[in-house]
């Protein structure tokens, strides 16, 4: 097919399809999708791990898993221990209308006595008024007190009936199967937490089991947890990791010293998913040998490429990238053949290799959305060779610019 612009270009709707260069960490993470392996990703920045992650959870979808939500549950016996709840994703919204039938049934005493309360005014106030001959300030009291009791009585069962409703923790779409990112999250954020009441006592406390907040851990059951820069994972944050992928579930408790949240441990809740970490060859040495054990042992590791040769596949699957970049970000335009070319020597030169093109792609879509962005600024019906040599000078980092600069001194 002779190539004029991306215009004609046509990639896959998959994403394990659209990542290139990189086939032996594609078979990996169809391995790993799978099998429900675990996956240790390292590399340098740009070359595709959080795409790979994502693909994982793509193939995950395609081989229809049961999508699951988690709910709390008070405890009648111990309040302080919430019950945890796991049903399929379609089937929640049933169970919680049903649940708050069967607790309005329960109230149905307490719905009879108020209207026993409101009859009772309502007949001893006409008596009244009926007693001291015509006196209606009688009758108007009666008929106060009774929308003051009303009023009680919209406050007291609604909030005794919130307070025994179940707490949604996670909630998926039935077809969606959990991808998430937990990239950069605090201790707290990964695990789940208790919020703190500052109402503790005399009634009008929160229910423990409405405090529960999910970590990334439980929204991620029977989906993908990805984390990038797996050095940043403090070591208490890596050994609780590493108990939650062992159990496959892990209770909620409070983490904020201090707060009342720290009274409220739940019952384990499930956190079965497929564990992806990345990084680069520097992470390694701060990972716990015992996390990184037990991923060598039930997973993969992968060192991400890159580079790859430079060949007719190889160049057809770069021009491809190029209008995955193009469909990605709705603001560039189609590239004309000499923009392409132009693209491809750039990609040649930065892997610093003969016959190579480089695989940071981070790098190239950058250089792509401002060569876009400069054509869209001339009002140009395509992306020139002259866009993407200025967007070369624009895109220089910081560093590169004061080197520039030091070099036109001299």
């Amino acid at each position: 097919m002779k190539i004029l612009t991306t215009n004609n270009i046509k990639i896959s709707n998959q994403l394990i399809d659209q990542i290139i260069g990189q086939e032996h960490a594609v078979r990996i993470a169809k391995l790993v999708a799978k099998q429900r392996r675990f996956l240790l990703l390292i590399g340098e920045p740009g070359t595709g791990k959080s795409m790979l992650a994502q693909a994982v959870a793509e193939i995950l979808e395609q081989e229809k898993y049961p999508i699951y939500d988690i709910l709390s549950i008070p405890n009648k016996e111990d309040p302080f221990l919430p019950l945890i709840k796991v049903l399929p994703s379609q089937e929640t919204e049933k169970y919680l209308s049903n649940f708050k039938k069967k607790l309005e049934k329960s109230f149905l005493f307490e719905k009879y006595l108020f209207y026993v309360i409101y009859f009772t005014s309502f007949f001893v106030g006409i008596f009244l008024y009926i007693i001291y001959k015509g006196n209606i300030n009688y009758f108007l009291l009666s008929i106060a007190f009774i929308i003051i009791v009303f009023l009680i009585q919209k406050s007291t069962l609604k909030n005794v009936g919130n307070a025994y409703l179940p707490k949604v923790l996670v909630k998926n779409q039935p077809d969606k199967v959990p991808f998430i990112d937990a990239t950069g999250s605090q201790l707290a954020n990964l695990l789940g937490d208790v919020r703190h009441d500052p109402y503790q006592s005399g009634g009008i406390e929160t229910p423990p089991h409405q405090l529960l907040e999910a970590g990334a851990i439980h929204r991620a059951h029977k989906g993908v947890l990805y984390i990038d820069e797996v050095s940043t994972l403090s070591v208490e944050a890596q050994q609780n990791l590493l108990s939650a992928i062992q159990e496959k579930k892990f209770a909620i408790t409070g983490r904020t010293p201090g707060s009342s949240g720290t009274m409220v441990r739940s019952q384990p809740v499930p956190c079965d998913f497929i564990l992806i970490l990345a990084g680069n060859i520097e992470d390694l040495q701060n990972m716990h040998p015992a996390l990184r054990s037990r991923i060598r042992g039930y997973g993969y590791e992968v060192l991400t490429n890159t580079r790859m040769p430079k060949n007719k596949e190889n160049t057809y699957r770069l021009i491809q990238f190029i209008k995955r970049e193009i469909q990605i970000d709705d603001k560039i335009k189609d590239f004309s053949f000499e923009a392409i070319v132009e693209l491809l020597k750039e990609a040649h030169k930065r892997s610093n290799q003969k016959n190579y093109y480089t695989l940071k792609l981070r790098e190239l879509g950058g250089l792509i959305r401002i060569a876009g962005d400069l054509s869209s600024l001339d009002n140009s019906p395509l992306v020139l060779r002259k866009h993407i040599k200025e967007a070369k000078i624009m895109a220089l980092s910081i560093e590169e610019q004061l080197q520039r600069i030091q070099n036109e001194k001299t």
